[in-house]
């Protein structure tokens, strides 16, 4: 095996797995994108460039909103690959809002120019859910997905703040407890 072949099989192993080892379920996946980036590795990110993703997705529209009313949402798209592989733009409208204007669901074609798109959404009430925008692009051997939300002026979930003593494992500390409380309906 010449030295070029035996640096292109450790190129195309180590891409492997990093594309095994970034696999996720949906499920799991948190607020924001999961990406895995085309063609050959990338070096190992530096403090100085950071990793970033191949979709950026925004929502954008009033801080507050009252029912009924009709508000109109920006939604921005942001590719950064300019790869021959079109976006899948979708809408999940919650229960009390209706689609006046806009695309639910909408293929948009390879760009390096930011995709802007607007919804006029008709409230009969303040929905409790979120307004939940998808991208998905997907290649031959890769896939990248975003995700955004418009909350109708409802607060951020926040996430359960470390409170209480500091666990210790092996003699080292490893942070405050989190205190997490029990599901709903759920026997303690």
């Amino acid at each position: 095996m010449t030295s070029r072949m035996r640096h292109l099989h450790t190129a195309l192993l180590t891409a492997l797995a990093l594309v095994l080892g970034c696999s996720r379920n949906e499920a799991e996946e948190p607020l924001g994108s999961v990406a895995v980036a085309p063609g050959p590795p990338t070096p190992a990110p530096s403090v100085s460039r950071p990793q970033r993703s191949p979709l950026s997705l925004a929502v954008n529209g009033p801080a507050s909103v009252v029912a009924p009313s009709e508000i109109e949402l920006t939604i921005v798209l942001h590719r950064l690959w300019n790869t021959p592989d079109p976006v899948v733009l979708s809408v999940d409208l919650p229960p009390g809002a209706l689609l006046v204007s806009g695309a639910a669901s909408e293929t948009l074609a390879p760009s390096s120019q930011p995709h802007t798109r607007s919804l006029r959404i008709k409230l009969e009430r303040v929905p409790s859910a979120d307004l939940v925008v998808r991208a998905d692009l997907d290649g031959r051997a890769y896939g990248a997905h975003a995700r955004a939300v418009y909350r109708f002026g409802r607060p951020e979930p926040k996430l359960a703040r470390p409170a209480g003593s500091v666990v210790m494992i092996g003699g080292r500390p490893v942070g405050k407890v989190i205190p997490l409380s029990p599901a709903p309906g759920s026997v303690q």
